[in-house]
């Protein structure tokens, strides 16, 4: 029988890479702007659209995790369980998320070209994007260490 346990695991990563995956995606067409007004056009544009296709991501991945949830909490199909290896997945997912963002991110805010302004909503757009794209994950976390400690 599938381990409920290894849902969290899949739910965790499929929401960081297809987060990235939409992150990496804006950031590429906030780059191409030629100039400050063009930036500025692309600016909201860009942000919609990281919104809905995040929001899509997250519907997939979150439907694993309720699947998961249901079975560990409802269903109490998991008494006991190493979670060990699924915990040490989960935190490196984090980590890797937030290093893809850190280096997606400072493309442009290292660029001596890039204003203040550009640098200033990059910048804020990381840490949005990273509390975004890490929310399922912690949520994984929480559960796997409810598992461990027997809450459930």
């Amino acid at each position: 029988m599938f381990n409920p346990i290894w849902s969290l695991v899949a739910a965790s990563v499929i929401a960081v890479i297809g987060g990235i995956v939409v992150y990496r995606q804006v950031v590429a067409h906030l780059s191409e702007s030629s100039s400050e007004e063009d930036f500025q056009a692309r600016r909201q544009r860009a942000y919609s659209s990281f919104v809905i296709r995040f929001l899509l991501v997250e519907l997939v991945s979150m439907s694993i995790l309720l699947y998961g949830m249901y079975h560990i909490v409802v269903l109490r199909t998991v008494e006991f369980a190493d979670v060990t290896l699924p915990l040490a997945v989960v935190l490196l997912t984090i980590l890797f998320a937030f290093l893809s963002l850190y280096f997606t991110t400072s493309q442009i805010t290292k660029d001596p070209q890039a204003s203040e302004d550009v640098k200033r909503f990059m910048s804020s757009m990381m840490i949005m994007g990273f509390g975004l794209i890490s929310g399922l994950p912690v949520a994984s976390l929480f559960l796997l260490f409810g598992v461990m400690n027997q809450w459930f």
